[in-house]
């Protein structure tokens, strides 16, 4: 019970669905996974979907990082707990939609 309190206090207690910060998240990785997706396809040897799905990974798995910065940031300034501050699982999810719309747009063009 207290490893979980303890893991809990860095989650971003955020639970606003549409905010500003949000369609920052859910448009910048659309635009990255869009251009990850172009310069796989370009410089890898994988078909179209291989550049769609690569990018995709590589823009959660750096939105994830971003988010543990956050975390680092927010922990030695004693701002866990706070919103905005933290992992938030509502960025994630918008960095992950971001994403995979902009990969599904490189898979349309």
């Amino acid at each position: 019970m207290k490893l979980l309190r303890f893991l809990l206090q860095f989650l971003d207690p955020d639970r606003e669905w549409f905010r500003s910060d949000k369609y920052q998240h859910g448009a910048s990785f659309f635009i990255a996974s869009f251009l990850g997706a172009a310069l796989a396809q370009w410089t890898l040897p994988v078909t179209e979907w291989g550049a769609a799905v690569t990018s995709v990974a590589v823009c959660v798995i750096l939105g994830f990082v971003y988010e543990l910065g956050q975390t680092d940031t927010a922990y030695g300034a004693g701002l866990l707990g706070k919103p905005g501050f933290g992992i938030s699982p509502l960025d994630l999810v918008w960095d992950a939609a971001g994403a995979i719309g902009g990969a599904l747009l490189w898979l349309l063009l």
